[in-house]
């Protein structure tokens, strides 16, 4: 599997698991009902600061403060992982290898020549005898 695909993946991963700490992070220390709890955690980790769905405890805001505050590192490698993808290129890298392997695995009784010197000349003119 490509390294970029392997980082997109774990980038994913990454931000599903920030927002089931967070939402479970709601839940034990607000008590907060569990779409109550997700709902926090994803207007936290977007940064969009809507209203909280109930007043936190102090133990809550410390819990806010520390989740937005790993989640701007998340976010940060989330936007650099896919401006990557995007931007340099590596999402035409995969389309093109995607491509390429979907023709190679078409292929079938075929031999490659790699240099057409003495050898594979050779190599060449027996093939073809096979013909």
């Amino acid at each position: 599997m490509p390294l970029v695909i392997q980082r997109i993946i774990f980038a994913t991963l990454l931000f599903i698991l920030s927002l089931t700490l967070g939402a479970l992070g709601y839940i034990l220390i607000e008590d907060y009902e569990p779409l109550d709890a997700l709902y926090m955690a994803v207007i936290t980790f977007s940064t969009v600061g809507y209203k909280e769905v109930n007043t936190l405890s102090d133990s809550g805001k410390i819990f806010t403060i520390i989740f937005i505050v790993i989640n701007l590192g998340i976010f940060g490698y989330i936007v650099s992982v896919l401006s990557s993808f995007l931007f340099e290129g590596e999402l035409r890298k995969v389309f093109k290898n995607i491509v390429i392997s979907r023709d190679l695995s078409k292929m079938k009784d075929h031999v490659i020549v790699c240099g057409f010197g003495k050898n594979g000349s050779k190599v060449c003119e027996e093939l073809l005898k096979d013909i």
